[in-house]
């Protein structure tokens, strides 16, 4: 950033709790001390407020002390948050993550025991931060990762709410890389100027990721309790239940299922090395179950692995699908019968998100099949039809159904279900249609375009068939030559009538689908020539 005198005075609430971006917020400052002025700091004990300390709920001060203790009074400057038409989902992120905090998946945990404590302490927290920034005339919110632990989402939301203007850098994983963006909902937008043209499926490298360290993807020996799986133990014993020090039965009984559970996983899935919960063993016992299930890669199978919660990928930037259930279920509605969906667990995934609810809710599913730790990733993601995750979206769905329906070996001349393309041109034609009639400033009636976008959503998951481009001959079948007339037409009031008369072309091709659909007129079937 270079200096500019002319630069309004940027008061800066930096989100920065690592020694690296310690070190690049310092920098900004040197660099940019006419312009910018650190007014708050979360981070460390260094920083004007301990972050951590917010969410573990100590009374660990920062250099400004904490900030409870120097916002003790109700002030109302939060209720633009409150007002706000995202207050419930922001509520519900918020509370997602803070819960990782809670009794239940730590020794040391914050003491909200449930939905009131949640909702009182949001509100607490969300008046004190915004006093905060509004006495201090914030004008500029800096983070060095997406907002994902609660404290730094509320930041977030507060600032949103203010329309406070917020910039967001996080690492990425090519080297020297990062991603910026001034809203979460922004993660994932890349500038598509520039295309890359792909001739054929690139089979991607396996990659050395450093966050799947000692994670293998084999089936080994079982495993059996170490000095960790103790020391564990121990440590649950000490921090949450000290009276059965001296119920020697009940932890002998504990040590058996401990046992029971290592033998059913290969031994690098090291179940207790971390963490040890009453939880934890519910939880392995009902994912015990199923390591001894079967893989068949001859049957048309979608793949999904499961994030890993909580984390930044789910909590923060998955949506409703931070339910993961919910994904799942959608998938299963849309899949035509006999397509499976294998389920893996993450190897690295402990209790969080996972109780016995969880294995209910997912054995209801009929197409689910719950695939063992040790299925190889790599192949799974080679022979599946389709690579699902922790998102979805209408696109993502309709092209999932698509190759699933698709044969290679007998091409139809038409799709099941409207394509993407079709439907962004509509769209598109659609707001210039609104310019032509209505003039520059009119891109159409916002209610309109709204019902349009959801007819087509659901057009791209229906079973209607909708013809692709004929073939560019008239010695083909009877269909084919209409199709290719009226192809001809098309283009030719393309040339006359400009962009005006795309919008009625597409509507046309659509409605006039849809009525063959509804009155079964299927036109005989266009020979084409498998591609390669």
């Amino acid at each position: 950033m270079g200096k500019n005198n002319n630069l309004k005075k940027i008061n800066l609430l930096a989100v920065s709790t690592a020694k690296n971006t310690n070190s690049i917020l310092k920098e900004i400052i040197r660099q940019n001390k006419t312009n910018i002025d650190l007014k708050i700091h979360f981070g460390d004990v260094t920083s004007d407020f301990k972050a951590s300390s917010l969410v573990r709920m100590n009374n660990k001060p920062g250099k400004n002390g904490h900030l409870f203790k120097t916002n003790k009074i109700y002030t109302g400057t939060y209720h633009k948050i409150l007002a706000s038409d995202r207050f419930s989902k922001d509520l519900e992120t918020f509370i997602d993550q803070l819960y990782r905090h809670s009794d239940a998946y730590r020794y040391k945990s914050h003491n909200l025991k449930n939905l009131q404590d949640y909702l009182d302490y949001y509100h607490i927290l969300a008046d004190a931060i915004s006093h905060e920034m509004l006495t201090k005339k914030i004008n500029h919110v800096l983070f060095f990762n997406i907002p994902h632990l609660a404290y730094d989402t509320i930041i977030y939301q507060i600032a949103v709410s203010l329309e406070i203007p917020v910039t967001i850098v996080t690492q990425s994983l090519f080297s020297d890389k990062f991603f910026s963006l001034n809203k979460i909902e922004d993660y994932g937008n890349f500038n598509k100027k520039n295309k890359t043209k792909i001739d054929k499926l690139v089979r991607l490298p396996k990659l050395n990721l450093f966050y799947m360290k000692k994670i293998k993807q084999k089936n080994e020996n079982p495993g059996h309790i170490n000095f960790m799986t103790i020391l564990q133990l121990l440590m649950f014993v000490i921090f949450k239940m000290p009276s059965s020090i001296v119920r020697p039965i009940y932890i002998f009984k504990i040590l058996l299922r401990i046992q029971k559970i290592y033998k059913s996983f290969p031994k690098w899935r090291d179940p207790f090395a971390n963490f040890f919960h009453e939880n934890e063993l519910s939880y392995f016992e009902h994912l015990a179950e199923f390591e001894k299930n079967k893989i068949n890669f001859e049957e048309k199978f979608v793949y999904f692995p499961l994030p890993m919660q909580p984390e930044m990928t789910t909590s923060a930037i998955g949506g409703e699908f931070r339910d993961q259930l919910l994904a799942l279920e959608r998938l299963s509605n849309i899949l035509p019968e006999g397509i499976k969906i294998y389920v893996k667990e993450n190897p690295k995934q402990g209790s969080y998100a996972r109780g016995p609810l969880f294995f209910h809710r997912i054995s209801r599913i009929k197409s689910i099949c719950f695939i063992p730790s040790y299925a190889d990733t790599n192949l799974l993601t080679e022979k599946a039809k389709v690579f699902g995750g922790d998102t979805l979206t209408t696109t993502d769905i309709a092209v999932a159904k698509y190759n699933l329906d698709t044969d290679e070996d007998n091409p139809k001349s038409y799709f099941i279900g409207l394509s993407t393309p079709i439907s962004t041109v509509t769209i598109l034609s659609f707001m210039y249609f609104s310019i032509y009639v209505g003039g520059p400033s009119n891109y159409g009636d916002s209610r309109i375009g709204l019902i349009l976008v959801c007819i087509l959503g659901l057009l791209m998951l229906s079973p209607i068939h909708f013809p692709k481009v004929p073939l560019i001959t008239f010695k083909s079948s009877a269909s084919n030559s209409i199709l290719l007339m009226i192809l001809i037409v098309c283009t030719a009031s393309l040339i006359i009538w400009k962009g005006f008369a795309l919008f009625p072309i597409c509507l046309g091709y659509i409605i006039s689908n849809v009525i063959f659909w509804i009155f079964k007129i299927r036109p005989n079937n266009i020979q084409l020539k498998k591609r390669t």
